[in-house]
């Protein structure tokens, strides 16, 4: 990921169920990256405080 999409990032753009990252890069150009199962707990437990 480039620095800027990981600045875009929201908390929607983060699949849980499929593992995945949903990244809206320069031009609106869209992709998909894995979710490293390490960091899951983790950002789920943020995804509620933000919520």
């Amino acid at each position: 990921m480039r620095l800027m999409e990981c600045v875009w990032l929201r908390i929607m753009d983060i699949d849980f169920a499929q593992k995945r990252i949903h990244i809206r890069g320069k031009g609106d150009k869209r992709r998909c990256t894995i979710l490293a199962p390490l960091v899951i707990p983790e950002w789920q437990v943020h995804g509620e405080r933000v919520k």
